[in-house]
């Protein structure tokens, strides 16, 4: 939550369309599907299309930011929950990817699979640090408005030796 916003909201973004190469829509290749989505006093984003014509591969698609909003949603919510906890999380990583289907001929986000890799500080309880990511998810008001299959596979290590928890 930033500075000047109440937990409550209200979250807006502006999308600014940005494709129009002279002459709008007036033929499916004939445009761009790039766009800029921002907010007051934030750095605007670069968005594109998922496929199609003219797609940026610079820019990221709705699903990726789907994919980015659950993932964040869920480390911020763990972050909490371990300071909380009493446990020192000094590094995470997350690789996430979603799984698309098609359904006659559109396509449909059908699962997230969140990939964290959490290093603790020296002496970290690993088990307490691995029961939390169900009470992080659980605290994700983001993970709890998405109705997709949202899966977590972490990986714990300690600063101690490094090893793999899993």
């Amino acid at each position: 939550m930033t500075a000047f916003q109440d937990k409550n909201g209200p979250y807006s973004v502006n999308i600014e369309w940005a494709g129009n190469t002279g002459c709008g829509t007036s033929a499916p290749d004939a445009y761009r599907p790039d766009h800029w989505i921002g907010s007051d006093m934030l750095a605007p984003v670069p968005g594109t299309a998922d496929r199609g014509p003219c797609v940026s591969p610079y820019r990221y698609n709705p699903e990726q930011l789907l994919v980015a909003a659950i993932s964040s949603a869920h480390m911020l919510s763990y972050l909490g929950a371990a300071a909380e906890a009493g446990i020192v999380v000094t590094a995470y990583v997350d690789r996430a990817s979603a799984e698309m289907v098609d359904l006659d001929g559109h396509h449909q986000v059908q699962s997230i699979l969140l990939t964290p890799q959490i290093t603790l500080a020296y002496e970290a309880d690993r088990e307490a640090a691995e029961a939390l990511h169900t009470q992080a998810h659980t605290r994700s008001a983001t993970a709890a408005t998405i109705q997709i299959s949202i899966g977590c596979e972490p990986v714990i290590v300690c600063e101690d030796n490094l090893q793999a928890v899993a």
